[in-house]
């Protein structure tokens, strides 16, 4: 009787339950239970308490199979964890709900297929499902940050590349391309498939930025795209944008900064590099201020030894234009840190661009002359794990170097060595290495071709004069045109800048303006005071700001004029001297009672009398303080190198002399002379010479010589 009466019993609730305003009444308990798990499991989620977030949505998710939310956030919070199967299952169930949903597709795109295995399956499920989210939602950021990435690769696979299908190495350098041809190999260009995939990554990539314009990451992939392709217009645009969103980000400052390096605003850039410096965290700015970058291994052991090392007075001697506000060589080095970072980095391996064989190569050296991928070029390797067919070959001027890459999908290539059974090819591991050691780095500086003489003389205490005559071009009408003109002087050592003398000028006096066969000179002087040892000498000019620029180095050795011996200063080139003390001397060089017309260099008109002033150190003086020296000059024509030393003293000891010359004796009280003479070329046809002087010491019978060049044209 109680099994019938609790039977009974059952069927009159369940009767009421089944009441149509009593299903409604569960129906709608049910549904606010759902509704109370699933804000229950948002609220984990949000909070990031993703197991109970998990049992929430798995609740839901098992009591109502038609709620696809339920699975979708499920799937985020598997995703949350790190376990990508799960949200895959979870994303599929919440689609076989909903296969139209936007956002369901952009999860499972995330995603990208775990489940299945083979790499080519899942890249080609992920094109299709990126082209079908497209066609429902054609700004769909995701969608087209997919598409971006494929067509991105298309270009970085196909830019300037070539391939030899029918390639055997049969050449100690295989990469050779002329010789490649001459022995017959087919050489194809595969670069025009990398010109439909720029435009195309471009587009996607720009999409993605209007609708999420704080994605961080196409900043640096259309930076990457612009880069290969020097478009430096495009990556000044992108910057400016970057800066409205990263304006604390190292990178917006260097891509303004590398963009308007290459524009040529320099000023811009200058500035613009000096912020990024100062934004940047420590390990990154200790890269970026490593110049032992750009030494030999010698000088950079030696540099590693010397706490007293400074960076600054490194790029102070490597400033092509002193007399600018800014270090282009600074610049450089900071552009081809950009341009690797850029071009050669592979997040996938933890690898920084400019820490790569390429990058190192690249800041070394800058831009090769000329470049391209090479496929089909197989190492012929016993196992086929070491089988190379990818290669980026680097061409410079005096070297070419091949670098291999075993990973097509990666961006990584190290110098080439080849295996050791193919030992007739080059190792360019090795080349590298006596290529840095030959030459530390490269910087091609746009020198002028303007004259200038560099001229040392005795100075005060233990320092030397150093005095530039130079010649800046005319290209104008000095008395009607107006101008802007600044030149510079400049004497750099080891330790950076050691003397400096500029001059700004809004006129020329036309009294040092000077005609040449090639060209017409307003000619002055810089006066510079060193200490003896190596220097570098510089003389810049720039005309309205920035307009017109020359700049030119020169290396010069200052002698120890404290010695005791018999010593000559250079000999000084004129075009006229006079003892007139006390007159204007612009343009002209005062010294020891005469007044020079210094030439800016060594040309003078076949048949123009030919002046030089120079300077005797340390005569000995007899009991009564009198000193007696021998002056020989000797003008020689200059054809062979080889044996010109010979022809000048044959010059200075002939009875009879050879060419033009001069001989007398001189008598004085002091043991420093300065002195000038004129010789007669009228006799003497165009070309190139060499005057020679030597000074005798009577007394000691010591000697001193010096030489300069001379063209009569």
């Amino acid at each position: 009787m109680g099994q019938r009466y609790y039977r009974l019993v059952f069927s009159f609730l369940l009767f009421l339950l089944l009441l149509p305003g009593g299903l409604r009444s569960a129906v709608a308990q049910q549904q606010k239970n759902l509704d109370v798990w699933f804000e229950r499991g948002m609220t984990a989620y949000e909070e990031a308490r993703y197991d109970d977030a998990v049992e929430a949505f798995n609740w839901v998710a098992r009591r109502d199979r038609k709620r696809a939310e339920a699975q979708y956030m499920l799937a985020l919070t598997h995703l949350a964890v790190g376990d990508v199967k799960a949200a895959d299952k979870a994303i599929v169930r919440a689609l076989r709900r909903e296969p139209e949903n936007v956002k369901y597709l952009s999860l499972q795109l995330q995603l990208g297929f775990p489940r299945d295995r083979i790499l080519a399956l899942r890249e080609q499920k992920k094109h299709d499902l990126a082209t079908k989210i497209l066609a429902l939602d054609p700004d769909n950021v995701h969608a087209n940050l997919r598409l971006g990435i494929e067509e991105s690769m298309e270009f970085f696979d196909f830019r300037k590349r070539v391939t030899m299908p029918d390639y055997e190495a049969e050449l100690t350098d295989p990469f050779d391309l002329e010789a490649q041809r001459t022995i017959g190999n087919n050489i194809l260009d595969k670069s025009k498939r990398a010109d439909k995939g720029y435009p195309r990554a471009i587009e996607h990539y720009e999409r993605v930025l209007a609708a999420d314009p704080a994605f961080r990451l196409i900043y640096t992939q259309l930076a990457f795209l612009y880069a290969a392709q020097d478009d430096y217009a495009s990556i000044e645009e992108l910057a400016q944008a970057m800066h409205g969103y990263f304006p604390q980000d190292p990178y917006t400052w260097l891509y303004l900064g590398y963009a308007r390096y290459r524009l040529g605003k320099m000023e811009a850039a200058w500035a613009h590099f000096q912020v990024a410096r100062s934004l940047m965290p420590p390990a990154m700015r200790a890269v970026f201020e490593d110049v032992t970058r750009l030494m030999s291994a010698e000088d950079k052991a030696r540099v590693d030894q010397d706490p007293s090392f400074d960076p600054a007075a490194f790029w102070k001697r490597n400033d092509p234009r002193l007399l600018t506000g800014y270090n282009e060589r600074w610049m450089e080095h900071y552009a081809r840190l950009v341009y690797s970072a850029l071009l050669y980095s592979e997040p996938r391996v933890d690898l920084e661009g400019w820490n790569s064989d390429r990058g190192r190569v690249y800041v070394r050296y800058g831009p090769p002359e000329n470049e391209y991928f090479l496929s089909n070029a197989v190492e012929h390797c016993i196992s086929v794990l070491a089988t190379i067919t990818n290669f980026h070959i680097f061409e410079y001027p005096d070297v070419r170097l091949a670098f291999g890459n075993s990973q097509p999908r990666l961006n990584e290539y190290p110098l080439y060595s080849p295996c050791s059974n193919d030992g007739f090819l080059l190792d360019y591991t090795l080349v590298a290495k006596e290529v840095f050691r030959r030459e530390p780095e490269r910087f091609e500086r746009a020198r002028g071709t303007y004259p200038y003489l560099v001229n040392v003389f005795k100075g005060p205490a233990d320092q030397a004069d150093v005095l530039v005559p130079y010649g800046i071009p005319v290209p104008f009408n000095p008395e009607s045109d107006s101008l802007r003109l600044h030149t510079g002087g400049f004497a750099i050592s080891d330790d950076g800048l050691v003397d400096e003398a500029r001059r700004a000028l809004t006129a020329l006096d036309p009294r040092q303006i000077r005609a040449f066969a090639e060209d017409t000179f307003w000619v002055d002087v810089h006066h510079l005071r060193v200490s003896p040892g190596s220097h570098e000498v510089s003389i810049e000019y720039e005309m309205d700001p920035g307009e017109i620029v020359g700049f030119q180095r020169s290396d010069v050795e200052v002698p120890d004029f404290s010695s005791e011996a018999l010593q000559l200063s250079d000999v000084l080139l004129a075009y006229g001297v006079e003892e007139a003390p006390g007159v204007s001397t612009e343009g002209l060089i005062a010294r020891n009672g005469f007044v020079i017309t210094p030439a800016p260099w060594g040309v003078y008109r076949a048949g123009q009398p030919l002046y030089f002033y120079f300077e005797t150190y340390n005569l000995s003086r007899d009991a009564g303080g009198a000193t007696r020296y021998n002056v020989e000059a000797v003008l020689v024509e200059k054809r062979d190198e080889k044996g010109l030393r010979d022809l000048i003293q044959q010059a200075f000891g002939a009875r009879e002399r050879v060419g033009v010359s001069a001989e007398f004796e001189e008598t004085g009280t002091s043991r420093d002379e300065g002195q000038y003479l004129i010789l007669d070329t009228r006799d003497q046809p165009v070309g190139t010479y060499v005057l020679a002087v030597r000074v005798t010491d009577d007394r000691t019978s010591q000697t001193a010589e010096a030489q300069r060049t001379v063209i009569l044209e």
